[in-house]
């Protein structure tokens, strides 16, 4: 097929680049800021030629001092692989749509959003690059976009606002959560996908998406062998009994103090007394304070982050209540890190010659990245196999062909109970048929059947596409017809369109219908509660006026009998 024509921006160390490229996308351009990153991501990616990244000193344009800032001027910017700050909109807009590219793909810093970190959310500065990631949408309008980033960006400010500019410039979106593991990444990694098609419906992506997820998490154990991991009466401490529970610290927190950071947890200790009798475990950093070291080789590896490849710890020993020693834990190393990520085992982490701008005039000469970079570069990645699978479900939606069912085309296939995965038949309300009978008049039951029979067909067509009401599932039906029922004949086709308008047009008459209910009922209320305070202010009138009455009310005097 032709390749779609792709800008990866907050392209880091390529893991994005390289799903789309093995998807069949051409890479047209990838921005980043970080220089150590574009190394990476320029020697490995065959199509984005090396000796492309500067030579000279990246002075921003805007700081120089020798000429006024650039707006604009493309002939800065022709080089595939750049050094670009993104917040710089009116260097890096014109030059976006000039390029007109048919997808534009990124994942926009996750850190003010990340529970890793301290959360700033809107807070942070960061977030803006959120909202400029947008910006470049509609300067280069592609046909396609995808945003990558944690589920946590859902609730911040920023992302609500790029949904509206999205929808203003007349994308479809798919926004839905994606587990790496289940698309060919030993890594358990939950990320938010918002994809947009220009001129589409929402949940465009998901029917196709879908038909690359595996049927099961992949796991450490099909990447690194069954036999990777030590057994559990390898780690355990000889003589020490095994209790069910950490037990509490002393009252000067000595225990917590021994071994520093890394210490046997209660979650740790949870994993192993339910662990199986051929589970083998392997050590992982964990990311908080109530998250295990201790790992199973049949579960997908955790989120990989920056400080995932570090050790216990030279100072770490096991205190007088353990009966673990995570030092007897074998850990995976770079490399095996690298692997669980889903990146393939040739990849050149270690990329001599660069530059990087140190406050951007000070320059500072590298050999090759900082270990600390190069596992932040892997921590921040996306997931090449997922990447891929977003690519190859983009692609066919552009080629139009027909989504096929969940896992016959998964990369990597696993195993598994399908029945879990199929969607079920949707339940027609009772009050609906008694609508049919009443306003379509059918005469044969046969023929309110085969009614039914459409209207749970349209349903389990879109069902996959979560849309919130009927009437957005009936416009999405549409593009579903000509792409996924293209074979059907007409006849079907306008049976299926008018099920699920019919269906709509009751929903829409039982929702008014409630919606009145509820208001006569809050009326009936209201009415109540003010007859109720009116009553009790007429018998206070009452009182008010007797005890008036009784006030101007004459005193009578009695005669004595004397008198």
């Amino acid at each position: 097929m032709a390749g779609l024509r792709a800008v990866d921006l907050f392209c880091g160390a390529g893991g994005f680049a390289l799903g789309l490229k093995r998807a069949g996308f051409e890479i047209v351009k990838s921005l980043d800021f970080n220089l150590a990153a574009l190394a990476v991501h320029s020697a490995n990616l065959e199509e984005i030629p090396r000796g492309l990244l500067p030579t000279l000193p990246i002075i921003p344009p805007w700081r120089s001092k020798k000429r006024p800032p650039l707006r604009g001027r493309l002939s800065e910017h022709r080089r595939v692989v750049q050094h670009a700050d993104l917040m710089d909109i009116l260097s890096h807009g014109p030059e976006m749509a000039t390029i007109r590219p048919d997808i534009i793909v990124g994942g926009p810093p996750c850190q003010p959003y990340s529970r890793a970190g301290p959360q700033r959310g809107d807070g942070d500065w960061r977030s803006a690059l959120t909202e400029a990631f947008a910006i470049m949408i509609a300067c280069g309008r592609p046909r396609y976009f995808v945003m990558e980033n944690v589920p946590e960006l859902t609730k911040s400010h920023a992302y609500k606002r790029v949904v509206e500019m999205f929808r203003a410039l007349g994308y479809g979106l798919t926004e839905t959560a994606v587990d790496a593991s289940l698309y060919g990444a030993a890594q358990g990694r939950n990320r938010w996908i918002c994809a947009g098609a220009l001129n589409d419906s929402d949940g465009w992506l998901l029917e196709y998406l879908e038909q690359y997820a595996s049927v099961r998490h992949l796991t450490v154990a099909d990447e690194l062998g069954s036999a990777f991991g030590a057994t559990l009466e390898d780690i355990v401490i000889p003589g020490r009994a095994r209790v069910t529970e950490v037990q509490p610290k002393t009252a000067d927190r000595k225990f917590a103090r021994e071994g520093g950071h890394t210490r046997l947890k209660d979650r740790d200790v949870q994993i192993a007394l339910r662990s199986l009798p051929t589970d083998r475990f392997y050590f992982c950093r964990p990311g908080g304070a109530q998250t295990p070291n201790v790992r199973v080789i049949r579960d997908p590896s955790p989120t990989v982050t920056g400080k995932s490849t570090g050790g216990v710890g030279k100072d770490y020993e096991p205190r007088p209540v353990d009966w673990i020693d995570l030092r007897k834990l074998p850990q995976p190393t770079f490399e095996e890190f690298s692997r669980l990520c889903g990146f393939p085992t040739d990849w050149k982490w270690d990329v001599p010659g660069y530059r990087t701008a140190v406050n951007f005039s000070t320059l500072l000469t590298s050999a090759s990245p900082t270990q600390t970079e190069i596992k932040q570069m892997l921590g921040n990645a996306v997931a090449p196999p997922l990447a891929e699978c977003i690519g190859r479900a983009i692609a066919d939606h552009s080629l139009a062909r027909v989504p096929t069912s969940r896992s016959s085309k998964c990369l990597r296939e696993g195993t598994g109970d399908r029945a879990l995965h199929e969607s079920r038949d949707f339940e027609v309300p009772t009050a609906y048929s008694d609508w049919l009978k009443a306003h379509r008049l059918f005469k044969r039951p046969k023929d309110l059947s085969q009614e039914l029979s459409n209207l749970r067909r349209a349903k389990r067509e879109v069902a996959a596409r979560g849309l919130a009401s009927t009437r957005d599932e009936l416009a999405a039906l549409d593009r579903v017809l000509q792409v996924a029922l293209a074979p059907l004949n007409d006849g079907m086709r306008s049976s299926l369109r008018r099920a699920l308008r019919d269906f709509a047009d009751w929903e829409d008459q039982d929702n008014a219908r409630k919606a009145e209910l509820t208001s006569q009922r809050k009326a009936r209320k209201r009415d109540r509660e003010y007859g109720e305070a009116d009553a009790w202010v007429q018998a206070q009138l009452q009182a008010e006026e007797l005890e008036a009455r009784q006030a101007q009310r004459p005193l009578k005097l009695g005669r004595s009998k004397a008198g």
